[in-house]
């Protein structure tokens, strides 16, 4: 799942960051993950993000885009990150 700004899907960079996608919901529970349902973004069956497993994919390797969330579960995905963070820097 692509969780970068347009602005830098749009310019000349040739990556992307992305948070990794999972049909294992046993992951929902994890802190910080974010429960997709069936639908949503167009996914076949409910599926997890995990925040915690970030990455930075060539754009080459991407496929097509399959579909968008609502702004509620963006929001949600980003302060999963936030506390992703947080976590790490207050150590």
């Amino acid at each position: 799942m692509v969780v970068q700004d347009d602005v830098f899907n749009h310019s000349r960079i040739t990556t992307v960051v992305v948070c990794a996608l999972t049909s294992n919901l046993h992951r929902a529970t994890e802190p910080g993950n974010v429960l997709l349902e069936v639908g949503e973004g167009n996914l076949p069956k409910q599926s997890v993000v995990v925040v915690s497993q970030i990455s930075s994919v060539d754009k080459a390797r991407l496929g097509e885009r399959i579909g968008s969330l609502s702004s509620t579960r963006v929001d949600q995905i980003l302060a999963g990150l936030r506390f992703q963070q947080v976590s790490f820097f207050n150590r």
